[in-house]
């Protein structure tokens, strides 16, 4: 069997093309999920607003108008702290899904690599290292981010 390097540019142009568009959805994905929650915050925050300029116009003293403007503060800054903790959210989905993409598009290639010069599996151990490998690597990423979800409950 010859190996060209048409077989090597059509593995690997398929390879790009579809981690191409795997990567391409999964950005698409995470900007329409914080456009709708900063669209979400600035409703919220218009309709706050403007609750609160007309509790301060109807309010009679400065008593009032300084309570009025102590509890429109706190709800702002608690809206504000969970609007950081969902876009952090949003971004570290998005983290995870494009990493996994990135170990599906090497392991790909790495087997098609292997079935060029190996092409009736002889060579088992070199398919099962690459395997263990990803396996390991997977599982560095899934205790990491567990680590990372504990550390987070904690600060709250």
């Amino acid at each position: 069997m010859s190996l060209s390097n048409d077989h090597f540019a059509s593995l690997r142009q398929h390879a790009i093309i579809s981690s191409a568009f795997a990567i391409a959805q999964a950005n698409l994905t995470a900007i329409e999920q914080i456009a709708s929650l900063n669209i979400d915050a600035a409703r919220t925050l218009v309709r706050d607003s403007l609750s609160g300029t007309l509790s301060l116009v109807l309010a009679r003293g400065p008593a009032e108008i300084s309570s009025v403007g102590q509890s429109f503060v706190l709800p702002r800054l608690e809206h504000a702290i969970d609007w950081s903790h969902h876009l952090q959210e949003i971004s570290s989905r998005t983290r995870n899904e494009l990493s996994r993409h990135g170990e599906t598009y090497f392991r790909e290639l790495a087997q098609s690599v292997i079935g060029l010069f190996d092409p009736e599996g002889r060579y088992q151990s070199v398919a099962e290292l690459a395997e263990t490998g990803a396996s390991a690597e997977s599982d560095h990423e899934s205790d990491t981010s567990s680590l990372t979800s504990r550390s987070r409950r904690k600060a709250a």
